[in-house]
């Protein structure tokens, strides 16, 4: 087949099967990723804060914070927690709860190992933010 009728075939379909839906907003993009840059950083200190989340649940039995017109639960939170695969959890925990600094996690993580750099706990970390946040989404939604 020619090129040309490889060129002709190619706009006969691509005409018959796009639907154009405008342009992509990036703004719009722009905004959702702020939106979960502040859900990201909101969860991280709420996780900071944990053992003052929990004596206040202790103290007074609030386990629900309501922040920025969002209702986070504390047991639910820990429910999450406990889903979580074995390396997010240690990395979550120890960095975020126990306020460990990344290489010193990443140390007990990956004992052993020859290169240890701090970034490898830290993405375990994010990776369970990330599954954090969703599951706190589709409990919201659902």
């Amino acid at each position: 087949m020619g090129r040309l009728r490889r060129l002709a075939l190619a706009r006969q379909v691509s005409q018959s099967s796009v639907i154009d839906v405008g342009p992509v907003q990036k703004q719009q993009l722009r905004r959702n990723e702020e939106y979960r840059s502040r859900k990201i950083a909101l969860l991280e200190a709420l996780l900071k804060n944990w053992q003052s989340w929990r004596a206040i649940l202790e103290d007074s039995g609030v386990e629900t914070l309501v922040i920025g017109g969002e209702e986070w639960n504390f047991h639910d939170m820990l429910d999450g927690i406990k889903e979580l695969p074995p390396r997010q959890k240690q990395a979550l925990w120890l960095i975020l709860i126990e306020d460990r600094r990344p290489v010193d996690v990443a140390r007990v993580m990956f004992a052993g190992s020859k290169r240890i750099v701090g970034e490898m706990a830290v993405q375990y970390k994010n990776d369970a933010l990330a599954k954090l946040i969703a599951r706190h989404e589709s409990r919201k939604e659902g």
